[in-house]
């Protein structure tokens, strides 16, 4: 990516259909790959990188009037790959630290920012990528710490809800 790994000058950019590229009319900062857009285009969430400690956050932005803003950090907990709800009412992302144990969650929020941030599901040394929201679920990839294939699996937003598997083949999901 333009200005490198963890880089504080990347710009964002719209590739429409039709037409050349054009930078969206938001500062340069420090944007990591993590980028869902919703389905009418009006919300963006994005993994940012603090400079000051390396923790990775997800931002928030708007582009009428063009505008971001940190939204979901944790302390001692990198929060990234964010997915957001195609009508941008909610989004879900994956934390993850790994003292004192490597640990990850996967979260579910909603954008217009009311309340805080709440666990769907937790593991050890196991990945839990958010992949898509449909309706009032996560639908998820679940694979051990450091491997690429997992199982796609679906959680509810709802407090106290299971996990249930989609499809039990390991497989990579994107």
């Amino acid at each position: 990516l333009p200005g490198g790994m963890q880089g504080s000058s990347r710009a964002l950019w719209r590739n429409p259909v039709e037409g050349p590229a054009e930078q969206l009319p938001l500062d340069a900062g420090a944007y990591e790959e993590g980028i869902a857009v919703s389905g009418d285009g009006e919300t963006i969430l994005l993994t940012t990188t603090n400079l000051a400690d390396g923790m990775w956050s997800v931002s928030k932005a708007t582009l009428s009037p063009p505008r971001m803003r940190s939204f979901i950090k944790d302390s001692g907990r990198d929060v990234f790959h964010p997915v957001c709800a195609s009508n941008g009412t909610s989004g879900a992302a994956m934390t993850h630290t790994s003292w004192p144990s490597r640990q990850t969650s996967l979260i579910s929020f909603d954008t217009s920012g009311g309340g805080q941030p709440h666990t769907l599901a937790e593991g050890d040394f196991m990945q839990l990528k958010p992949l898509a929201i449909r309706g009032d679920e996560v639908v998820f990839s679940r694979s051990d710490a450091g491997e690429t294939r997992g199982t796609l699996e679906a959680i509810s937003t709802e407090a106290g809800s299971d996990a249930r598997v989609l499809i039990e083949e390991r497989t990579e999901y994107i």
